[in-house]
């Protein structure tokens, strides 16, 4: 799955090193998407429409599955943790 995603969003590594990286954090996010939609799931009744979300929110992969959150976050929010001290 991981080279066909490589394969949709034209994805190249400088190595495989950094290949393996970005694959183990794809891995870590595509678990977090599927226990983020069976914790969101529940069961209807027989006739009744299936699956329901208990919330609005949705997750799904995207040519940003190779970055850690905290990864995003720094590229592309513009976030700046220059002077903050950790409790």
């Amino acid at each position: 799955m991981f080279s066909q995603w490589m394969s949709k969003y034209s994805k190249r590594y400088s190595c495989p090193e950094e290949q393996e990286k970005r694959y183990q954090v794809w891995k870590a996010n595509t678990d977090f998407i599927g226990a983020f939609r069976s914790q969101t799931e529940i069961s209807s009744g027989v006739g009744a429409f299936a699956p329901q979300t208990v919330t609005d929110s949705f997750v799904g992969m995207n040519l940003f599955g190779d970055l850690a959150s905290g990864e995003f976050v720094r590229q592309f929010t513009g976030f700046n943790a220059t002077g903050l001290v950790a409790p």
